[in-house]
């Protein structure tokens, strides 16, 4: 595990990451002169993600597993471009943390060719419609207070009279800068709309 990590924060230091293809969506609208935003994310696109699980939860072992699949280590030894944001969907038992899953959007190209993990740790998902309710926020984002702000914006959307539009049993929270980089830094939660 050490060797990795100097592997690990050369790229988290790389200037690349500014010009990275993000996920593509569509503001669908904003509540309270930009306090937050409803979220349509496309459909069609796909996404390599893997359980925190196999790897003790250590975010980097999991991080570095990922980008592995991008790097090559797939059936057809494609090398992907690293994209943004890497995100992390927790799931939820009465307010539990039951499961982390993170994922990596693999871009506008491979949503219908992404070639097949060697890992038997990682999967290729294609969500179908996916709203969400969201706003940046700065920092470091940690699980910790990846938590704090999910409790912040659920108590934000049900003071403005969304709370019964909400999903309960899952959110995310998403970095869209490398770990390493200095200067202003975007982090998000996404609050879904349940699909019923």
């Amino acid at each position: 595990m050490k060797s990795f990590f100097p592997i690990f924060l050369a790229f988290a230091a790389s200037s690349c990451y500014a010009s990275m293809e993000e996920l593509s969506y569509t503001v669908e609208e904003v509540y309270n002169s930009g306090e937050f935003e409803r979220r349509n994310f496309a459909t069609g696109q796909a996404f390599a993600c893997t359980n925190a699980s196999y790897y003790n939860g250590n975010p980097i072992r999991v991080f570095l597993a990922l980008k592995k699949y991008i790097d090559g280590d797939n059936d057809k030894h494609m090398i992907i471009p690293m994209t943004l944001p890497v995100f992390t969907v927790r799931h939820l038992d009465n307010g539990n943390v039951v499961e982390d899953r993170t994922c990596l959007y693999l871009g506008k190209d491979y949503a219908q060719c992404a070639p097949t993990p060697n890992s038997p740790y990682i999967e290729i998902r294609h969500p179908g419609v996916q709203i969400a309710f969201t706003r940046q926020i700065g920092g470091f984002m940690t699980a910790s207070s990846a938590a704090t702000e999910y409790t912040s914006l659920k108590a934000l959307l049900i003071q403005n009279g969304l709370g019964n539009q909400l999903e309960t049993k899952y959110y995310a929270f998403a970095r869209y800068n490398a770990p390493g980089a200095q200067g202003p830094r975007r982090n998000e939660v996404w609050i879904f709309k349940a699909s019923n």
